[in-house]
């Protein structure tokens, strides 16, 4: 069996040439070499309403290689189900998502320079198949949304978040851009400048504020949060399978993807540099 190190060489070599398009299995094999966590899938055929939960409790659902793989392939599963009408993605134990693992993230960069296009590039194409579903996404948010977390949140078609809520971008004070197309995404849900004033102050907002520039669609209580935000997505779920898809899909033709691209090529750029990551990586803790 290829060792870890070997097959990051043999694929980087396959991500670099020219002539090779992006493999995704390949990337699948590398990450999923790197344990902890998981990402569930339960979908309710009566209701068709899915729900993706993210479970790595001890890293405040951060993300490791081996469940950006499994959210790949639940996110694969969803596109495949022909009686999905939504599906929620929440985070286990009343937190969304704190983004990369950081243990693994060090542990990537390490073991082959070139992670950072694997990565992101993967996770790009992963949040754009959950954006371009044939059926509604919802992010409920409990707790905090941050880094990559933030991104999985705004590569849904609406975020629902308990008052407790608080989402953050702080990918400047690492000396990188967003990695996961969260960039672009974040411009076309509230606008350039309020995007861009986020990405630059690195503050972590609370739920009040994020519901009044935009980024927030509806805000509970946190204790009614659970049955509140199901009935939300239950309510908009009912009737003509066939019109909700429709509509999804015009939502999708009407979102672009023009700035995917340059956003990847832009953070592989810089944390390409082993010392100015690993400096800002210590600044960030």
């Amino acid at each position: 069996m290829m060792s870890r190190a070997l097959c990051f060489r043999h694929f980087c070599r396959k991500l670099t040439s020219s002539s090779q398009k992006f493999d995704l299995e390949a990337a699948k094999s590398v990450l999923s070499q790197y344990p902890g966590g998981a990402i569930s899938l339960s979908k309710d055929e009566e209701t068709g309403i899915a729900d993706l939960t993210i479970e790595h409790k001890s890293r405040k659902n951060a993300f490791t290689g081996l469940m950006m793989s499994q959210l790949n392939e639940k996110v694969d599963e969803l596109q495949k189900w022909q009686n999905g009408r939504a599906v929620i993605v929440k985070g286990a134990d009343q937190f969304f998502c704190s983004g990369a693992d950081l243990n693994f993230l060090k542990q990537l960069k390490s073991d082959h320079p070139e992670y950072a296009s694997i990565m992101s590039k993967f996770m790009q194409i992963t949040l754009q198949t959950l954006m371009d579903l044939p059926m509604i996404s919802v992010a409920c948010i409990e707790g905090k949304a941050i880094g990559g977390g933030a991104e999985l949140a705004v590569s849904t078609d609406f975020i629902l978040a308990a008052s407790n809520a608080q989402i953050q971008f702080p990918q400047k004070l690492m000396g990188v851009t967003t990695g996961w197309g969260g960039g672009g995404r974040l411009m076309s849900r509230i606008g350039t400048s309020k995007a861009l004033n986020l990405f630059l102050s690195t503050e972590a907002i609370n739920a009040q504020r994020a519901e009044s520039i935009g980024l927030f669609d509806e805000l509970y209580q946190q204790s009614d949060f659970p049955a509140l935000s199901r009935t939300w997505v239950q309510t908009r779920t009912q009737g003509s399978i066939q019109a909700i898809r429709n509509f999804k899909r015009l939502a999708s033709l009407h979102r672009g993807q023009n700035l995917l691209e340059f956003e990847h090529l832009l953070f592989s750029s810089v944390v390409s540099s082993e010392s100015a990551f690993q400096a800002d990586l210590k600044k960030a803790k």
